[in-house]
């Protein structure tokens, strides 16, 4: 089955989705601390993906003018590589985005999947998920913070 082209919901005067998307930020971000807190790290992981991917997608979107959306993590890896021009914001990116994303990619894709060569035990791969979801976490902290500071200001009327 292929998926429609599907499209961001932008914040606009006139609707009420940057109030719905501050509170699913909100939210999800005190799932991800509780999910950690409570050792489900690969809900607070998933969660984390999640929000690193919207805010992503928001930023390359300026970039490029034109909706980028739904996209995954290594196309907007690959995309604020070509386009961005703040060197914080593409160093954040390529460094800690990029890093995480291969260590996220254990984590989900690969815990029951075994390497030749690799002997880990399933308590061993559990071992590894806090630092995993705390990284996620605070690499997520770190590019938000960035792409706030990087928005255009409006201009009073």
């Amino acid at each position: 089955m292929v998926k429609p082209n599907r499209i961001r919901a932008l914040a606009q005067t006139h609707n009420n989705v940057g109030h719905r998307r501050h509170n699913l930020y909100r939210e999800a971000y005190g799932r991800i601390s509780k999910a950690i807190n409570d050792k489900y790290f690969l809900e607070a992981v998933t969660l984390t993906e999640s929000l690193l991917t919207d805010r992503l997608e928001s930023r390359v979107t300026f970039l490029l003018r034109k909706d980028y959306s739904f996209k995954t993590l290594g196309e907007l890896i690959r995309k604020i590589k070509e386009r961005e021009n703040d060197v914080q914001l593409r160093e954040l990116v390529v460094a800690g985005v990029e890093s995480w994303r291969e260590e996220r990619n254990n984590a989900l894709h690969e815990m029951a999947k075994m390497e030749e060569g690799d002997s880990r035990s399933w308590d061993a791969r559990m071992a590894e998920l806090p630092a995993i979801a705390g990284t996620g976490l605070k690499v997520l902290r770190q590019v938000d913070s960035r792409i706030k500071m990087l928005r255009p200001t409006k201009k009073a009327a």
